[in-house]
């Protein structure tokens, strides 16, 4: 039976980016279904999922277009987010 810790806990997971391990996140539903510039989501989108190391959106907008996308490609794949995961879902 599911609890109310885990059913609102937030699965992490370490991945390799660029060829250095970084720490993510489970986005919430409240994070990915939020409404607003798509733009302006992605960086917020990857600096809510990033555990370790931390960012801000600011320094989101930042990161070298190489690693944001390297990052942002883990990201949707570990929330689902992707075409291919949500096939025959």
């Amino acid at each position: 039976m599911w609890t109310k810790e885990t059913l609102l806990f937030s699965d992490t997971k370490t991945v390799k980016v660029c060829g250095n391990d970084i720490t993510i996140r489970a986005l919430s539903s409240g994070e990915v279904m939020k409404k607003g510039d798509d733009n302006e989501l992605v960086f917020e989108r990857i600096a809510a999922s990033l555990v370790d190391p931390k960012i801000t959106i600011e320094e989101a907008k930042k990161m070298p277009l190489d690693r944001f996308n390297a990052l942002l490609a883990e990201i949707t794949a570990f929330n689902s987010m992707n075409k291919e995961a949500n096939q025959g879902n």
